[in-house]
């Protein structure tokens, strides 16, 4: 709602919408061709806002876990104790 308040409001479709002497002039033809493009835009762009927030939060939480948990001295679970450890360079 806020993209399209944005868009009718501006500059460049008053020009177009308002025209010229008892409407000589005006341009409808911008609501077939812009509007629905404002939109999709205005309903897209919070959509992607939130997934790229929840992507990074779920980074941050992934590197906040994988840090505390390792195997720690004397745990059996090296590498190479056939323990279950996996390095890097495992598949």
């Amino acid at each position: 709602m806020t993209a399209t308040l944005a868009w009718s409001t501006s500059d460049r479709t008053q020009r177009r919408l308002r025209g010229g002497f008892e409407g000589e002039g005006t341009d409808y033809t911008v609501l077939a061709t812009e509007l629905p493009f404002v939109a999709l835009a205005g309903a897209a762009l919070p959509a992607v806002v939130c997934l790229v927030i929840a992507l990074l939060l779920a980074r941050r939480r992934g590197q906040a876990a994988g840090s505390g948990s390792g195997s720690t001295p004397g745990s059996g679970s090296t590498p190479g104790s056939g323990g279950g450890g996996f390095s890097d360079l495992d598949g």
